[in-house]
């Protein structure tokens, strides 16, 4: 069951890749180091890649950017890692569970009892890049 389980989400992380590189209008906050701004997020569901629909609690969300990991990484346990390659996501300061990280992609479950309303989104990238953000989160 675990392999299937991986294997679905594999898949489905492939195809979230090649639909993020063909739209990304979404929720967008800076990526900082200091004062210095590096580049841009964008925050969405990983089930509609709505840029407009709130997302609940435990569900999949993708991160768009630069400079969030050195390399590819997919979770290979459950449960989900709270970090991979060095790479984090805290919802209003709780740890996210990974399921996958690359230099411009981040996949995470929004974590159980994340109240309604805007929550922050930080991703801290194993260099020491923080992407700060927001997303809107209904039940």
């Amino acid at each position: 069951m675990a392999r299937g389980f991986f294997l679905f989400h594999r898949v489905a992380l492939e195809v979230a890749i090649l639909l993020a590189t063909t739209y990304l209008a979404v929720q967008e906050s800076t990526w900082s180091q200091g004062s210095q701004t590096t580049g841009t997020v964008a925050t969405v569901s990983a089930a509609s890649f709505d840029r407009i629909a709130p997302v609940a609690p435990e569900s999949i969300v993708s991160a768009f950017g630069a400079n969030f990991a050195s390399k590819l990484e997919i979770a290979a346990t459950v449960p989900l890692p709270v970090q991979l390659g060095g790479t984090t996501v805290a919802v209003n300061g709780q740890l996210a569970q990974l399921f996958f990280v690359s230099p411009a992609q981040v996949n995470f479950l929004i974590p159980r009892g994340i109240q309604q309303g805007e929550a922050s989104i930080v991703i801290s990238a194993p260099d020491g890049r923080v992407s700060r953000g927001v997303i809107r989160v209904a039940n």
